[in-house]
């Protein structure tokens, strides 16, 4: 579904490039790989990827649809990695981000002025006042994390996901 409000197409764009530079990202990799943390202080590919999706059923929820991922807070902002049992398996995460790309474009697509234009329930950055400005935060914070996909896979050696 392509969505043609003016101010929900490019973030839906964003999103789907996202997703395509997400898959970029995890191609070739292995789990293992995808586990491996840079430094003590940062977290695994494999976080992030269940950051990004987890992060994503707040937007749908945001944009009115009471999406859970089922993972609890497994992957909140600000979250330490925990034993590795405790994780759902990668190719559920996976699956969950296949399914909820859709939802998020079909929401873009649906949302209206009236919703864009509401308060913002949570400010997590400065200026946040409406719907519309934290749409564009969670584009950009995604965006924050796939070049983090990004630049911790060029750490362990491989290709490229854009350039």
């Amino acid at each position: 579904m392509t969505t043609h409000n003016p101010v929900t197409a490019p973030l839906a764009m964003i999103f789907d490039v996202n997703n395509v530079l997400i898959t970029r990202a995890l191609n070739g990799l292995s789990e293992d790989e995808l586990r491996r943390r840079p430094s003590d202080h940062s977290n695994s590919m494999f976080w992030l990827l269940g950051h990004i999706v987890h992060t994503r059923g707040g937007l749908l929820r945001l944009l009115g649809e009471d999406y859970r991922t089922g993972w609890g807070d497994l992957f909140r902002r600000g979250a330490s990695e925990v034993d590795r049992q405790q994780y759902p398996l990668l190719s559920s995460i996976e699956q969950v981000r296949e399914e909820i790309i859709g939802r998020v474009r079909a929401r873009l697509a649906s949302v209206d002025d009236d919703q864009l234009s509401k308060p913002a329930p949570t400010s997590p950055a400065p200026n946040i006042k409406t719907v519309r400005d934290l749409i564009a935060f969670l584009a950009m914070h995604e965006a924050y994390h796939v070049g983090q996909l990004g630049f911790i896979r060029k750490l362990m050696g491989h290709s490229a996901i854009a350039g």
